[in-house]
């Protein structure tokens, strides 16, 4: 009775007794060893084809340019760290400020739709949570953290009044 090589039309060739006994069929007297086909091959790892799928996606990548919006928020840190607060207009300052209250969505336009209802910086600091919550993205919890933003902008002036002289009438300024 002949025994074939799965995969193979190869006979199976009857192994020697010393094979037989150490279970060994490609060692030194192995049933495979000496000019049989060597199936390992077969099941080695064969080399990763990327799928038309993935061809066409990378392709797709490559042919679009990056989209604007990436890096917004490093770019906008980094003018602010280089310029201060001359090289930003007031919606972004209040958009570097809504980064840190709205972190996984985009505060552009939430910080243009605020100063286009309030006017300026200032009058989106002052205006009641009731207002800011009007406005669409401006939840109870950013509009209370706006206003304790403006809230210690206030005390840090009120602060810094307490240590300077008082001119309240003409002779005081006239002393001064």
């Amino acid at each position: 009775m002949t025994t074939k090589l799965p995969f193979s039309n190869e006979p199976l060739r009857r192994e020697s007794a010393a094979a037989q006994q150490s279970g060994d069929l490609f060692g030194p007297g192995g049933a495979l060893a000496a000019g049989g086909p060597d199936e390992r091959r077969f099941f080695a790892e064969q080399p990763a084809r990327e799928s038309n799928l993935a061809k066409a996606a990378s392709t797709r990548a490559a042919m679009q340019p990056e989209a604007h919006y990436l890096g917004h928020r490093e770019r906008l840190r980094s003018r602010f760290r280089d310029g201060g607060e001359t090289a930003l207009a007031d919606y972004e300052i209040l958009e570097l400020l809504l980064f840190r209250l709205i972190p996984r969505r985009d505060t552009k336009p939430i910080a243009k739709a605020l100063i286009s209802r309030f006017g300026t910086l200032g009058g989106v600091l002052g205006a009641p949570p009731a207002l800011l919550q009007e406005v669409k993205g401006i939840g109870e919890s950013v509009a209370l953290d706006l206003k304790l933003i403006a809230n210690v902008a206030q005390r840090m002036l009120k602060s810094e009044l307490r240590e300077k002289q008082l001119l309240s009438s003409w002779s005081s300024v006239i002393d001064y």
